[in-house]
């Protein structure tokens, strides 16, 4: 499918949002604090810039999103909640966020009542 003329999943970025997303590794690297390498978060940064933008029919929340989502794919990552896939080695749907896990579904306690020795 072709990007229409002007939309931004088919231009390069531009040196505003590389400017910001350097700055958001920067800003990454310093909340991980060493849980991973400043390689790893700068690829998680711009795979997920490339992810948001690809849908994008506007620039101006791009760089925004684009932290959230590196953001919450390196938490997965650090958390170990599995994914469908790894926060670092490939791209995680923009539009499907992990579902977190509340007590009944991931709890193994047995409220069945059923008590046997």
């Amino acid at each position: 499918m072709t990007q229409a003329h002007g939309s931004p999943g088919g231009q390069p970025p531009l040196r505003s949002e590389i400017d910001a997303l350097e700055r958001a590794v920067s800003e990454l690297v310093l909340r991980f604090d060493g849980a991973f390498t400043e390689t790893e978060i700068y690829r998680c940064v711009f795979e997920c810039y490339a992810d948001v933008r690809q849908d994008a029919t506007v620039r101006t929340h791009l760089v925004a999103l684009t932290r959230r989502l590196a953001r919450e794919r390196l938490t997965l990552a650090l958390s170990g909640q599995p994914q469908r896939s790894s926060a670092l080695a490939g791209p995680v749907g923009t539009r499907t966020a992990a579902r977190p896990t509340t007590r009944s579904e991931g709890s193994s306690h047995d409220t069945s009542g059923d008590r046997r020795r």
